[in-house]
């Protein structure tokens, strides 16, 4: 995917969980792919295999049945996110256990660039 959010289950300074913030984010990131990384998960790649690290004991998103919690009543895990219905809506899926990275790791349809990405070139030249 093209945009991660590390500590997907937590709220940030602004007392915003930064799942819901990273789905206002997606939405004008139309065509591309998301994962969410909760605080206490980790993804492990070894060549083209993967698999969710998820510290035993550890608060996080995941539910017995395969939903999200706000409040961080699961354990932690990693989520699927794309936007579908024309632009509307985030769709977020649990990845499974372990599997293959192509599964994951799909390729964007379109990069929307940020309005703000030539300015921050203009303030942090890389010569």
């Amino acid at each position: 995917p093209g945009l991660v959010c590390p500590h997907y289950d937590k709220v940030q300074s602004n007392g915003i969980l930064r799942a819901k913030d990273f789905e206002k984010m997606m939405l004008k990131h139309t065509e591309e792919n998301a994962l969410g990384i909760d605080h206490w998960a980790a993804l492990v790649v070894e060549g083209e295999r993967y698999n969710v690290l998820s510290l035993p004991g550890k608060p996080g998103s995941l539910l017995p049945n395969s939903n999200f919690s706000p409040t961080a009543e699961g354990v932690p895990w990693i989520w699927m996110k794309r936007v579908v219905n024309g632009g509307t809506k985030v769709s977020s899926n649990p990845i499974a256990k372990e599997g293959l990275l192509v599964d994951i790791l799909k390729e964007a349809q379109n990069i929307i660039l940020d309005p703000m990405e030539e300015k921050c070139r203009e303030l942090n030249p890389s010569k």
